[in-house]
């Protein structure tokens, strides 16, 4: 111990929590303060040591291994009191802070500030090892469609990035909703997966109509091997549903999906709507109309081969 009673490690948790961004879930349940601490933590939840080696030794979709841990599934009343402590404890984190700021640091509130945070981080892997189940089949979804035509996405980035998006469901959770979590978590996961290869497959276009794999190793300075063929994966989608026609396009709507998306300008820009209707001699209303039936159909399919 130092002198002022803290380890450095605690100097340095303390000094991350004052950087970091503080928030909680607040409920009528935790006012008055005083009687609610006691109310709310007077109820425990047992749910045993968290058993999680099914969980890390899998590292492929395609493999198979017995789990040998109990399974744990919490009621809808052991779910909300877990909430209720994760987020009590992060309002008397938030206030903790509050009073060192107004007031200045010293050991006792230092030590109330770590306290809670503990507290709080403790519930919330609680919550979260008990949902990790989640993480397969959110990550299992989103890489059928790759696995199925021979591609290879990286399996570890899909869970890395399930993980994260598992922790800040279970900490965006609010119980007077009246669902499980696990329904909560499972769109909230997927939805924001499903958002961030969107928005990667933007750029896609633009990589694979400019640059061949003769052309990579000129541009080895600005676009790696390994940021092309993962943007590639993200187009796959796409390009599946072209060559199988799973999203019942017509014709017509094949070359609008391919020109406004697939294959742009040399420049990167995808062609103009006037342009497209010169090819297709139809009107631009008519390539605008036409592309918004693509979406549907598109979002429909994807709904369709992911449903799990």
């Amino acid at each position: 111990m130092s002198e002022t009673g803290l380890t450095d490690v605690e100097k340095r948790q303390f000094s991350k929590i004052l950087e970091s961004k503080l928030s909680f879930v607040d409920n009528e349940n935790f006012y008055p303060l005083d009687v609610a601490e006691r109310r709310i933590f007077s109820s425990i939840v047992d749910v045993g040591k968290s058993c999680t080696s099914w969980y890390l030794s899998f590292d492929h979709p395609g493999r198979s291994r017995k789990n040998t841990c109990p399974s744990v599934i919490l009621t809808k009343e052991q779910e909300q009191i877990l909430f209720l402590q994760l987020n009590f404890s992060r309002l008397k984190l938030v206030l903790s802070v509050d009073k060192v700021r107004d007031k200045g640091e010293s050991v006792l509130l230092v030590k109330e500030v770590l306290k809670w945070h503990n507290k709080a981080i403790k519930l919330r892997n609680t919550i979260v090892e008990l949902n990790l189940a989640i993480v397969i089949k959110v990550s299992s979804s989103l890489s059928y469609l790759s696995y199925s035509r021979n591609y290879s996405p990286d399996w570890q980035d899909l869970i890395a990035s399930a993980n994260i998006r598992l922790i800040a469901a279970a900490e965006k959770f609010d119980i007077s909703r009246g669902y499980k979590f696990s329904t909560y978590a499972w769109h909230a996961v997927f939805k924001s997966m499903l958002r961030d290869r969107y928005k990667r497959a933007q750029h896609v276009a633009r990589f694979m109509s400019m640059l061949s794999d003769e052309q990579l190793k000129d541009h080895s300075s600005n676009v790696s091997r390994k940021e092309y063929v993962s943007e590639q994966d993200d187009l796959a989608f796409l390009q599946y549903l072209i060559e199988e026609n799973l999203a019942s396009l017509t014709d017509k709507q094949k070359v609008i999906l391919d020109k406004r998306w697939l294959s742009p300008l040399p420049n990167g820009k995808p062609y103009s709507l006037d342009a497209i209707s010169k090819i297709l001699g139809i009107s631009r209303t008519s390539v605008q109309m036409e592309e918004r039936k693509i979406k549907d159909k598109i979002k429909r399919a994807w709904r369709r081969l992911t449903r799990i």
